[in-house]
């Protein structure tokens, strides 16, 4: 059914939507749902559409899998339909996302928390990258490769883009997102004591191995075309993120965290005001240019000097 509000709401903060029912007679429902006529459930509104296609960013980094603090989800629920998870923001799901994310004509930056098991970690690579034929492949033998060709997508998503990049959760360092963090650690059968940043450099390493370990991962040739990036910690001390990196060669990119103006600048949140707006504004010239360069000059000149982590600015 069609229908239009007889009030346009103009405020910033809507309520919760309801349905109401006058007279006698039953009433059975399931699976209801309410989205804009010009957009499909879950997708990416025109403006939102428009604005990414026109940005020219390289990839859409995804917040959708994370922050669910004491919630939980299994590879079942990740590759499921839109919706169709709870622990997620707004139930959003790997299919969902990566179909968003082709059509603004992008490239994912997924972020995944630890929720899977083992088994469920070669299951994604295999989900994302592995081939599947009715006539050759059965569900048994495929069952996330199988779960994909009966969503309608017959190729592999990692067919669909040049690159993907995978971020093991949110800010690995930042008690805010706890329990999906790591503190420094203590090797129970060795004894040897380990950083936060070491303990996640070395989850990260034994995660890229269960990858590995799947076959898909090499027949599809992702080598080349998933890589792993580490969530660095830009304010303050850089040690975490050196920890982390020391700790998982395997992985491509260390990236640096720093809100545009705000909360790693010092500045608290931005605010409405002249001062706040002039900062948000020269945020490029005054912390991001220099920060950038500083940190291309201690991926030159500090532990890096391998390949793995490409410098930027000169």
């Amino acid at each position: 059914a069609t229908f239009s509000p007889s009030v346009h709401y103009t405020g910033g903060q809507p309520g919760r939507m309801a349905l109401e029912f006058t007279g006698p007679g039953s009433f059975d429902i399931d699976n209801f749902r309410i989205y804009r006529t010009d957009a499909g459930y879950l997708d990416l509104l025109p403006e939102d559409l428009g604005a990414i296609r026109s940005s020219g960013m390289g990839f859409l980094r995804t917040h959708g899998f994370i922050k669910t603090r004491t919630r939980t989800y299994d590879l079942a629920q990740l590759t499921n339909a839109g919706g169709v998870a709870d622990a997620t923001s707004k139930g959003a799901t790997l299919p969902q996302l990566l179909a968003a994310v082709r059509q603004a004509n992008t490239r994912p930056w997924l972020q995944v928390e630890f929720h899977l098991s083992p088994a469920e970690w070669a299951g994604l690579v295999e989900y994302l990258a592995a081939r599947y034929s009715p006539a050759q492949d059965s569900a048994q033998a495929k069952p996330w490769a199988y779960k994909r060709f009966k969503q309608g997508r017959e190729p592999p998503w990692a067919d669909a883009f040049e690159k993907i990049y995978v971020e093991l959760g949110n800010e690995t360092w930042n008690r805010l997102f706890a329990p999906w963090i790591f503190e420094p650690m203590r090797d129970a059968e060795t004894g040897q004591e380990y950083s936060g940043g070491a303990a996640y450099g070395l989850f990260q390493e034994y995660v890229i191995s269960l990858w590995k370990s799947s076959p898909y991962w090499h027949t599809a040739g992702l080598e080349g075309n998933v890589e792993l990036v580490l969530g660095g910690q830009g304010a303050g001390t850089m040690q975490y993120a050196f920890d982390a990196a020391a700790a998982s060669p395997s992985s491509a990119f260390l990236a640096i965290g720093a809100y545009q103006g705000g909360w790693d600048e010092a500045e608290g949140p931005p605010r409405m005001s002249p001062r706040s707006l002039f900062h948000v504004l020269n945020h490029v010239n005054q912390v991001g240019i220099p920060a950038a360069e500083r940190f291309a000059a201690v991926a030159r000149d500090a532990a890096f000097r391998d390949g793995r982590f490409a410098a930027v600015g000169s």
